[in-house]
């Protein structure tokens, strides 16, 4: 009788388990796309600029230079949109930090395979810059339809 006790009792927690996992609005039907823009050096931002629907979300990730010098590599994403960012941006935020002083956000310090994302809920054009330790910078925009 044990035996059975246990096995009715497995079964029953993988249908619970299985019910959760259907009925999880994320398991029935993802919403949104993410889409990857790289920063490669001299190669600059590709692509730099993003056309994306409402509620999709963004990863920037640096590949510049090497993990061996990740530090050497830091680049910084910045965004100048006063309140605008605020409005438009939906956690998760990973990677970034509201700034006060601008209104918008600025991620951390991304280092070579380093990563930071951002998820847009509100139509508009939201440019950007990236800024690397040596000085370099590039220019790019999100285009929210």
């Amino acid at each position: 009788m044990g035996k059975r006790k246990t096995v009715f009792y497995l079964i029953m927690v993988m249908l619970v388990v299985m019910a959760w996992a259907y009925l999880t609005p994320s398991a029935v039907e993802a919403k949104e796309n993410c889409y990857i823009i790289t920063f490669q050096g001299k190669n600059g931002l590709t692509p730099n600029k993003l056309e994306i629907d409402q509620g999709d979300c963004v990863v920037w990730v640096n590949w510049t230079g090497s993990a061996s010098h990740r530090f050497e590599s830091e680049v910084l994403i910045k965004f100048d949109e006063d309140s605008k960012c605020i409005d438009a941006i939906q956690s998760p935020v990973v990677g970034f930090a509201l700034e006060p002083k601008s209104g918008c956000f600025t991620s951390k310090a991304l280092g070579y395979g380093d990563t930071a994302s951002l998820v847009f809920t509100r139509p508009g054009v939201y440019a950007y810059k990236l800024e690397s330790k040596t000085g370099t910078t590039q220019e790019g925009q999100v285009l929210v339809k």
